[in-house]
């Protein structure tokens, strides 16, 4: 990451997925690195700078769609989409390698 990039590191994958519920970013994105999970939304700014969100956990989500309840603010994992006006599907986008986080942050 350039020294213009900027991190936020959440507490929990729960905050990531209501961010990404209240933007227009559409996905998050997955890095197991070390036996850590790393779940990570990249946001790029029509400035030329960027923001990272990122979450480490131990656990892997074993499913490819995130849902957030825009009514009740429930989180849940699926392998499919379903129609429901109320839902929010946010896809698990598998990453093969990245330079978005540098190796000593995501220890």
């Amino acid at each position: 990451m350039s020294s213009e990039g900027k991190y936020i590191q959440l507490k929990t994958l729960d905050d990531l997925i209501k961010i990404v519920a209240g933007s227009p970013t559409a996905f998050i994105q997955h890095f197991p690195h070390d036996k850590k999970q790393i779940y990570f939304v990249n946001v790029i700014f029509h400035t030329g700078g960027s923001l990272v969100y990122f979450v480490v956990q131990d656990e892997k989500i074993d499913k490819k769609f995130i849902t957030f309840n825009k009514v009740n603010g429930t989180i849940d994992f699926r392998d499919d989409i379903r129609l429901d006006a109320n839902l929010a599907f946010i896809p698990i986008i598998e990453i093969q390698k990245q330079n978005v986080l540098p190796p000593d942050l995501i220890k």
